[in-house]
């Protein structure tokens, strides 16, 4: 195994554990004030590790890299703070006041559906078949895990 694929093992560990504790914050508060505290957290704690990796010489030509980002980017870079960052942490605050952490990870899993919808509209990239039986695999749990047990 490739230390990309811990990586990404490691971030989904972590992404279904806060889902599952938001659950029980998430009829606590109201879903805006979580939303902005996790982005507030979230950005505060990428400011204190991009301080301590320029301390350590990291990376010292990060001017230089910021300032050859074009309005294209920036636009990119604001559009995904905004779509997958502010309104993604409302809705996903909102829906789990109702909705159990187990099928609230199914319904997760459907990212990967979205993010080849995506591929093939914006991109022209092919779906392969392996991941038309991946995208079955996922909508069949997602519809199994929506029933109701009585």
């Amino acid at each position: 195994m490739h230390l990309g694929e811990i990586a990404v093992l490691g971030a989904a560990l972590c992404y279904a554990a806060v889902k599952v504790r938001l659950a029980a914050k998430a009829r606590l508060f109201p879903s805006d004030m979580l939303a902005a505290a996790r982005l507030l957290a979230a950005a505060s704690l990428a400011w204190v590790i991009f301080g301590i990796s320029n301390l350590f010489q990291a990376d010292v030509q990060w001017q230089l890299d910021i300032s050859r980002l074009g309005t294209e980017c920036w636009v990119l870079l604001m559009l995904s703070a905004l779509i997958s960052g502010v309104i993604a942490t409302v809705l996903q605050a909102e829906g789990q006041r109702v909705v159990p952490p187990a099928q609230a990870q199914t319904i997760y899993a459907t990212v990967p559906l979205f993010a080849a919808a995506y591929d093939l509209a914006f991109l022209a990239e092919p779906i392969e078949g392996k991941e038309i039986v991946a995208g079955v695999a996922i909508l069949a749990s997602a519809a199994l895990s929506s029933t109701s047990d009585q």
